[in-house]
């Protein structure tokens, strides 16, 4: 008796797709976005959803999860991709996380069509499980954007936002989102903390904030004004002199500064820093690679120089931030045992 393909029940056919996305998180890559932290199919995935019509089908939730526009494609070709994507429910159906990071070094020359601004509201309202949304795009493309999306209702599903600022009309289109990251794109505008805090007191399911923005006191206080019920803080980017804050010019004390700041978040649980070379507390490792290469005592004596800081700042929020449950100081991970006590339990990569 043949056995051929199509005669695999469909639920054995949907186990090696989860098995196949399961693998990918080792080894697969965003095919568009070799940077993008959260891989996408690998090439085993993609090769079994063109075996035929049915398994591709039966591929869409593994292989069309992700969708993005990050690699070095034109907006016209974009503009294309979404036609195709509208035409097609089911695919609609399987998107999950929507990714568009453009960033071009002349942007007068390379602006969107008018069909990509009419397109992308419609395509983002087109998918039922959107649930991550980054939108990563220059200032000049943000006013005609704003206005295509302002013709186009809330976009509900959305819980994970992840925007450049130039962005911020999209978070009062995501009135549901938990999770929201923050950065600045290169040659934009500045803009003040107040002005997406703000925005973001009009969500209330408001719970986990990853800025990458420096630490300073006028952040914290528009944070504790407009989201204090955070619960989770990830700051990307430390305490730098040079992009201080006017009330913190004179800053002596680094992060040390801002702890009775960050204690205000009283709901606080996870608090994550960067490595203490980047809190000015007074670590200050060698930055040259060269320095360390066949320097083992070096290494070493850094090593414990990183460790006994970042058990400083361990110390001080242990006192100082009584809700915190656990923090990360670089790669150093910190969790509060039954006595109150915050203790070094693991670590989660390597720091120069």
């Amino acid at each position: 008796m043949t056995f051929t393909w199509g005669d695999i029940p469909l639920d054995v056919l949907q186990c090696i797709f989860e098995v196949t996305a399961t693998i990918a998180t080792v080894e697969g890559s965003c095919v568009n976005d070799p940077g993008n932290p959260h891989p996408g199919p690998t090439n085993t995935a993609l090769a079994l959803s063109m075996v035929d019509s049915g398994t591709r089908k039966i591929s869409y939730p593994w292989v069309f999860e992700q969708a993005s526009f990050c690699d070095s494609s034109t907006w016209v070709e974009f503009d294309e991709r979404m036609k195709v994507t509208l035409k097609n429910p089911a695919l609609c159906r399987a998107i999950r996380s929507f990714k568009i990071h453009r960033w071009f070094s002349e942007p007068d020359a390379n602006r969107p069509t008018s069909m990509t601004y009419s397109l992308l509201p419609t395509l983002l309202s087109s998918l039922p499980r959107l649930h991550t949304l980054t939108f990563r795009i220059q200032d000049s493309f943000v006013p005609s954007f704003r206005s295509s999306f302002s013709a186009h209702g809330p976009l509900l599903t959305v819980s994970t936002l992840y925007i450049s600022l130039g962005c911020t009309f999209l978070i009062s289109h995501c009135p549901n989102i938990q999770d929201f990251e923050c950065d600045e794109l290169y040659q934009d505008e500045e803009v003040r903390v107040e002005t997406w805090a703000e925005e973001l007191g009009h969500c209330a399911g408001m719970r986990v904030l990853r800025p990458h923005l420096p630490i300073g006191s006028g952040m914290l206080r528009a944070l504790l004004k407009h989201v204090p019920q955070l619960e989770e803080i990830y700051f990307n980017m430390g305490v730098i002199a040079w992009r201080a804050e006017p009330e913190d010019k004179e800053n002596t004390e680094g992060i040390m500064k801002f702890l009775p700041s960050i204690a205000s978040f009283t709901s606080l649980r996870i608090l994550d820093l960067p490595t203490p070379s980047c809190l000015d507390i007074g670590f200050h490792p060698p930055r040259c690679g060269n320095a360390y290469f066949n320097n083992p005592g070096l290494v070493k004596r850094i090593a414990r120089e990183r460790g006994e800081a970042a058990d400083r700042v361990a110390g001080a929020v242990e006192v100082m931030c009584p809700s915190v449950r656990e923090l990360w100081v670089g790669s150093a991970c910190y969790k509060k045992d039954g006595r109150g006590h915050m203790r070094e339990v693991e670590s989660k990569k390597d720091e120069d």
